[in-house]
């Protein structure tokens, strides 16, 4: 038997099918609301877990409200409950030294 040597080299390719997994989902959005200030108070924020907010977006919870009326004592003032995409103002009544939530969603 004669063995004949190919006039050109032969290459063998192996095809191996890799299914890659699906790219991850986008990380959503934080769930936030959103709270403003009016009325006659000098300055007011939000409190919770030791953080403060200021008037903005924040994320949804139970908060203490804090403000500052003509006597510069910053004071508890009141206490809200935030629900994603709720849109809340606070009202500050310097006279009672007191913020109340008025509106919603």
């Amino acid at each position: 038997m004669v063995a004949f040597a190919p006039a050109e080299p032969v290459f063998v390719l192996a095809a191996r099918v890799v299914t890659l997994p699906p790219p991850p989902a986008p990380v959503p959005e934080p769930a936030t609301a959103r709270w403003d200030l009016e009325g006659d108070a000098d300055e007011a924020w939000l409190e919770r877990d030791g953080l403060r907010f200021e008037v903005g977006s924040v994320p949804p919870g139970h908060y203490q409200v804090m403000a500052r009326f003509d006597d510069g004592a910053a004071r508890a003032a009141g206490e809200v409950w935030l629900t994603e995409a709720d849109h809340l103002r606070v009202r500050g009544k310097g006279a009672f030294s007191l913020c109340t939530a008025v509106g919603g969603r």
